[in-house]
């Protein structure tokens, strides 16, 4: 996926919507989501342990406590 790809995806974890991609940050660590939620923008690693899938719609992330 290219970075333009990702920004506007839905973000879901689990069945609950919780925010949309508004940008991708990168850090020596690695790339970022920045995720527009109700409560404000939230960090996401885009590493595979914390993105259980994605498509052209949506990103699921994982169920952890503190993610989103």
């Amino acid at each position: 996926f290219f970075i333009e790809e990702l920004i506007g995806l839905k973000v879901y974890q689990g069945d609950v919507l919780k925010g949309v991609v508004k940008d991708i940050v990168t850090y020596p660590q690695g790339d970022y989501l920045v995720v527009e939620t109700e409560t404000g923008d939230k960090l996401v690693p885009f590493h595979d342990e914390f993105i259980e899938s994605q498509d052209e719609e949506k990103i699921s992330v994982v169920e952890m406590e503190g993610l989103l």
